[in-house]
């Protein structure tokens, strides 16, 4: 268990005004990205802690290096996900602050009408 003091408990604190966030922060990653196709596992992973941020702030604003160091990643592969999310679709970027749009719901529905497609399609000859 964490022993606070005044140091650490004021780092923390400080840290969660800053940023909006503490050093602990729940990732949660929708289905509709976690079984998207289009997208890598990394851009899963910037994507989900988008998805989190977005509850919270309304937008995300960390840093490469930041978000590198919290999903231990190098932050060239997070600038070239978060690039490739912005060509995408799935992100808009405004000066430093990346907002989630809501283009990930969207491919997972046109991947259930594509299933259905194949799934009513009459295979006999």
């Amino acid at each position: 268990m964490k022993k606070y003091d005044d140091e650490n408990f004021n780092n923390e604190y400080e840290e969660y005004w800053l940023y909006g966030f503490s050093k602990k922060l729940t990732i949660e990653i929708p289905f509709e990205i976690l079984s998207n196709k289009e997208l890598s596992f990394n851009e899963k992973l910037v994507l989900g802690l988008d998805f989190s941020l977005k509850k919270k702030l309304g937008f995300n604003q960390m840093t490469n290096k930041k978000i590198g160091e919290f999903l231990n990643l190098h932050s060239n592969i997070v600038g070239n996900c978060r690039k490739n999310l912005v060509e995408k679709q799935y992100l808009i970027k405004e000066g430093r602050k990346y907002f989630l749009t809501d283009h990930y719901k969207t491919i997972q529905e046109s991947e259930i009408d594509d299933a259905n497609k194949v799934e009513n399609k009459d295979w006999s000859c």
